[in-house]
Parts: C-alpha cells; structure tokens; sequence
C-alpha cells in the first residue's frame, strides 16, 4: 500500500530474474507514467544508486515519486538501516550545500527496478517491500514495445490509467 500522505508506505523493487539482461520495458512505463501523471516538479529518477546516501540531499525535497533504476545490491545492503528509514519516515531533513539545514514533509515513495536477484536487503516480516519479478514474456517484441510507448503518451490513455488506479483500487 502506498500512500501520498506519508503514514503508510513501503517501496518497490522490481525485478527482471527470469533470462536476465533487461528489455522489458521497466523504465520506459514508470518514466512515462510519472511524466504524465505526477510531472517532473515531483518525480526524481536516480541512475547512480548511491545519490539516495549522499549526505546533500536537497534534490529529495518535495518528491512523491523516487524512481532508482539499476538498484544497486550493495550500496542498499551496506545502508540498510539508513534506507528503510527514508521509506518510512515522515520529515526530511534537507542539507543544502551552504544553507542551513531544514526539516519539510516527506512524501516520497520509492520504486527500485533492477536485473540482479538482490538488490535490495529483505528479511522476512519486513512490511517496507513489496517485490515484483517483471514478466519477459515481451522482451525483444518491438510491435508491443512501440505500442505501449505510444498509449504512455497518449492523455487520454493515461487519464483513464489514472483513474483505474484511483477508484479501482
């Protein structure tokens, strides 16, 4: 269950195990749905893993959406304690290069996608998580690649998206 409130979230990591090297369309359908629906002023792509430890962090602030791409095992691993902090917590402490620091809301939620069997430190009861392993049934099928593609940046598509996920869920 993720909630933009704060009060209950947890994070995705979603997998790509099955033949792994990739291509089955993980970014391109979570770039173009938080582009659509939730705008680049609150959505945050991070392709070096390690930006989610760096102690300026000001780049966070006012994020629903905290998209990591190729999470990276050992970087999650050795912050552990430090990650599952930020899925749960509710304030942010921004630490701006020469500012003083300052405390907002955090709103962010956290979708981890990578093609590595652990990259993320899960232990059993942990309610943070919620895995995912991707299907690859399409990969390599440019005819359903380029049509998804197409209806990601179709408004109308994506409005009726939006609204399954809003009132069907």
């Amino acid at each position: 269950y993720i909630s933009v409130t704060g009060v209950q979230t947890c994070a995705l990591p979603i997998r790509d195990l099955l033949n792994e090297g990739g291509g089955t369309g993980k970014n391109q359908f979570f770039e173009r749905i938080a582009t659509k629906m939730i705008g680049d002023k609150y959505s945050y792509f991070i392709d070096d893993n390690n930006e989610i430890y760096n102690s300026f962090n000001s780049l966070f602030e006012g994020k629903l959406l905290v998209f990591v791409d190729e999470a990276a095992g050992k970087a999650n691993h050795q912050n552990s304690d430090t990650l599952k902090s930020k899925i749960t917590k509710k304030k942010l402490n921004v630490n701006k290069k020469m500012v003083s620091q300052y405390t907002v809301s955090d709103y962010s939620n956290f979708i981890f996608c990578s093609n590595n069997a652990n990259p993320i430190p899960l232990k059993k009861g942990d309610r943070r998580w919620a895995v995912f392993d991707v299907n690859p049934e399409k990969r390599g099928n440019k005819e359903y690649f380029e049509n998804l593609v197409k209806n990601l940046e179709d408004d109308e598509a994506i409005q009726y998206f939006y609204h399954y996920l809003k009132y069907s869920l």
